[in-house]
C-alpha cells in the first residue's frame, strides 16, 4: 500500500508538470492554430536561469524568480516576432516546422552559455520536510507544486473563459481577419499568447528543477511530455489538458 502511494504522489507532481506545459502548448494552439514545438525549451531556460541565479550567483529566490521570468517574457515576446510575424501569410506548417527550428537554435545557444553538466539543481524552496501518507512520503515542494499547478489553470481558466482578453485571444484562433476588422489588436492577442506560454514552461522549469534538476539538452524531453499530454487532453480544449497530464504522469509512474 506504502509502495503505491508513493507511485501516485510522484505520479501526481510529473503530471502537474507536464499539465502546465500541455497548457502552452494549448494556448498557443487556440489562439494561433500553430503548435510551438520549442515549448520544452522554456522549461529549460527557466529552470536553467534559475538555477544561474540561485546556485551560482546566491541570489534571493524571489528576485531571481522574478528576474527569470521577466527574462522569459522578453524572450517570449522576440520568439513570436521570428516565428509567426515574418511568416504570417504562410501555412501553419511552415510555421510550425520553424519552431522546431528554433529548438535546435536555443538548445545550442544554452550549450554555449550555460554549463554542460547534466542535472544541476538548487535548494528546495521550501525546508526538507515531508508529511506521512499511509506509508509513503509527500514533501512539502511536491505540495507546492501541485497546488501551484492547480491555481494557475484556474486563473488561465478565468482568462480564457470569462474575461474580454480570453474571448479575443479565441476569436484570433477562429478568424483572424474577421478578428482584425471587430476592432481586436490581433498583432497583441498572437504576442500575449506566446508570452504566456512562455512562463508557463518556464514555471514549470523553476518549480521542478530542485527535484529532477536541468540541462540545457532536456528541453526536448519536457516537451515530448507536454506534448504528448496536450494530445490526451486535447490541444484546443484547455482545461482538459490537466487531465491529460495527470494521466500521463501517473501512468508513467505506475508502469514503470
Amino acid at each position: 500500500m506504502a509502495e503505491f502511494t508513493q507511485y501516485i504522489i510522484t505520479g501526481l507532481t510529473l503530471g502537474m508538470i507536464y499539465s502546465l506545459i500541455a497548457l502552452g502548448f494549448s494556448l498557443i494552439y487556440r489562439v494561433t492554430n500553430v503548435i510551438n514545438f520549442a515549448q520544452g525549451e522554456f522549461v529549460m531556460l527557466g529552470g536553467m536561469l534559475m538555477i544561474q541565479f540561485v546556485y551560482f550567483f546566491k541570489m534571493n529566490y524571489f528576485l531571481s524568480l522574478v528576474l527569470v521570468l521577466l527574462i522569459i517574457a522578453i524572450f517570449s515576446y522576440f520568439f513570436e516576432e521570428l516565428t509567426l510575424k515574418p511568416f504570417k501569410k504562410s501555412p501553419a506548417l511552415i510555421k510550425i516546422i520553424f519552431t522546431i527550428g528554433m529548438s535546435i537554435f536555443v538548445r545550442g545557444l544554452a550549450m554555449i552559455i550555460f554549463w554542460k553538466d547534466p542535472g544541476l539543481r538548487y535548494e528546495n524552496f521550501f525546508p526538507e520536510k515531508y508529511f506521512n501518507i499511509f506509508g509513503a512520503i509527500i514533501t512539502v515542494q511536491d505540495i507546492f507544486i501541485i497546488s501551484a499547478t492547480i491555481l494557475l489553470f484556474i486563473v488561465f481558466f478565468v482568462l480564457m473563459e470569462v474575461t474580454i482578453t480570453g474571448k479575443a485571444m479565441k476569436a484570433c484562433a477562429i478568424n483572424m481577419k474577421a478578428a482584425h476588422i471587430i476592432g481586436i489588436n490581433v498583432p497583441l492577442m498572437l504576442k500575449l499568447s506566446f508570452i504566456l506560454s512562455g512562463l508557463l514552461g518556464a514555471f514549470a522549469g523553476i518549480i521542478i528543477t530542485p527535484k529532477l534538476g536541468m540541462s540545457y539538452n532536456t528541453g526536448v524531453f519536457w516537451g515530448i511530455k507536454g506534448f504528448t499530454a496536450a494530445v490526451l487532453g486535447g490541444l484546443d480544449s484547455g482545461g482538459a489538458v490537466f487531465f491529460g497530464g495527470v494521466v500521463l504522469g501517473l501512468l508513467e509512474s505506475l508502469l514503470t
